[in-house]
């Protein structure tokens, strides 16, 4: 019995060391190399690789319907890790964390390709609108973070009725819904340090 364990425990130790990961951020001709990479490893190439990027603009995206165009439902499980995991307290500031945006190119490649069932965009909207949630009773102020949670989690699901667009009204609704005054951040300023 030891021994089986021992050689279970060498072949996770070889595939580990084996795993690859790609860098995708500015990088126009690796879909080849891509497209060789397991499941895992394109997921945790496209997230790690736009995750410190301030702002990864469109470049994720090519890379999620690659994915999803690939792998399709074999994507959630690790999806659901990250979202098990994912916090907004860096969208904006420093360290950035551009992970939130790789989940919202990812559900509008999801939602396109139609592999998420209903009730899972409805559970991972609500994920999401839990994170926007703890971040607003946590820093109380209605900035771009709380527009790009609330995108994603539109994505997900439309029938959230959140009057887009209108972030006052938007504003408004979280401070009913939670009870407490949020502050409108400065809508104008990108980042802040």
């Amino acid at each position: 019995m030891k021994k089986k364990i021992a050689i279970i425990l060498l072949i996770l130790l070889f595939a580990g060391l084996n795993a690859k990961e790609m860098e995708l951020w500015c990088n126009d001709r690796g879909a080849e190399e891509f497209a060789t990479l397991t499941v895992e490893e394109q997921y945790t190439s496209y997230i790690n690789s736009f995750k410190k990027v301030m702002d990864p603009r469109e470049q994720p995206m090519k890379w999620a319907y690659r994915m999803v165009d690939q792998y399709g439902r074999e994507v959630l499980p690790y999806l659901n890790k990250t979202l098990e995991t994912l916090t907004l307290d860096h969208v904006y500031k420093k360290p950035y964390d551009s992970t939130l945006r790789c989940i919202f190119y990812f559900s509008i490649a999801a939602t396109e390709k139609e592999i998420l069932t209903e009730n899972e965009k409805k559970l991972y909207a609500q994920i999401i609108e839990s994170k926007i949630q703890l971040y607003l009773l946590k820093y109380r102020i209605f900035n771009r973070t709380v527009i790009v949670a609330a995108a994603t989690m539109i994505e997900l699901d439309e029938s959230y009725d959140i009057p887009w667009r209108d972030d006052f009204k938007i504003k408004a609704e979280y401070e009913k819904k939670l009870g407490i005054e949020i502050e409108m951040g400065d809508m104008t300023k990108m980042w802040e340090d």
